[in-house]
């Protein structure tokens, strides 16, 4: 069982309905829970996705307690955040992120900007969303642009192939 943290970035805070977002799909949230709901059994998001202003600390605060929770229950194994990758001051999950991350794996944000761009959204190459892990654990920067993430094939295929590797890669993972 991969336990799975969602954390979604907004200029705004408190819940989509308070925010004033009609949808998890405006901060591309929806996409990425209907692709791991869809992975099958073996995915169980113990976090549901959960929306904070972009303050460096709050959001490594947030990483940070996922990662270290005192209960296995609340621990997670894969974090994903969504949001805060462009370049206007509030997006800073990249260095809240970098903060936490042992271990950079380089691939993994070069090939979610190919699939943003391979489906038509050139704006893409400029996320500046980083991957990584710590200890065990792997976070990955996701954008925030629901237009990225709406191509649920191509973000099906990449989780796919993430989750398909995620317990190999972990348990080869010396701490």
């Amino acid at each position: 069982m991969i336990r799975v943290g969602l954390l979604g970035l907004s200029r705004r805070q408190g819940t989509f309905a308070e925010v004033g977002l009609r949808s998890w799909d405006e901060a591309g949230c929806a996409a990425v829970e209907r692709v791991l709901q869809s992975a099958g059994p073996g995915v169980l998001v113990v976090h549901r996705p959960l929306v904070i202003r972009g303050s460096r600390t709050a959001v490594e605060k947030v990483l940070r307690d996922w990662c270290e929770a005192p209960h296995r229950e609340s621990r997670c194994e894969l974090i994903l955040t969504v949001g805060g990758t462009g370049f206007t001051p509030d997006d800073i999950v990249p260095e809240a992120t970098s903060a936490l991350i042992q271990r950079p794996l380089l691939a993994i944000p070069e090939i979610l900007r190919r699939v943003g761009y391979d489906i038509g959204y050139p704006p893409a190459y400029l996320s500046r969303g980083v991957a990584g892990l710590r200890g065990k654990i792997l976070l990955i920067n996701l954008p925030g642009n629901a237009r990225e993430l709406a191509d649920e094939a191509s973000l099906a295929s990449l989780t796919e192939v993430l989750l398909l590797h995620f317990a190999e890669l972990i348990s080869s993972i010396q701490e």
